[in-house]
């Protein structure tokens, strides 16, 4: 479905009529072609910028539609010349609507990485693990250590 269609499904008639019948606010049909110039400039310009993805209408989670509908509603207010309090209003609703979509769906993410110069520790030999940074070389300078006899592999006390 286009844009159009879910903006369609979504509002009044009475409401699209007003929205985009900016001179004849006596017609009680919507202006279809300037319906779908807003829904255009949406979909091609405003969205991208404000997500910082593409719009897909085919998406499964439906956010982008929610998201563009408003958008639409907001450049049918601009367009038509109506800057007043409740566009305002809707203009910072959707600027932290699409603030968190971008900071949540968006390739915004921080993708999970390491820049650590430690390597893994491989197991040799037999009795417990030991890692490279639980060097025996240390034991002595432990204050909890008491014992001075210990396994040389295993770092155990020896009977």
């Amino acid at each position: 479905m286009a844009l159009i269609d879910e903006v369609q499904k979504r509002f009044s008639v009475d409401l699209l009529a007003k929205l985009t019948n900016i001179d004849q606010q006596t017609l009680t049909t919507p202006n279809l072609t300037f319906l779908q110039t807003a829904c255009d400039d949406v979909q091609l310009g405003e969205f991208e910028a404000f997500i910082n993805e593409v719009f897909d209408v085919t998406l499964q989670s439906r956010w982008h539609i929610v998201f563009a509908v408003l958008l639409v509603k907001l450049k049918c207010m601009e367009y038509g010349g109506s800057s007043d309090e409740t566009s305002e209003k809707l203009r910072a609703r959707i600027e932290k609507l699409g603030k968190s979509l971008r900071e949540i769906h968006a390739r915004d993410r921080v993708a999970p990485q390491s820049s650590s110069d430690l390597t893994p520790s491989v197991h040799e030999g037999p009795g417990p693990f030991r890692p490279d940074f639980d060097d025996l070389f240390f034991e002595a300078m432990t204050p909890e250590d008491t014992t001075t006899d210990r396994d040389p592999i295993t770092g155990f006390p020896l009977p």
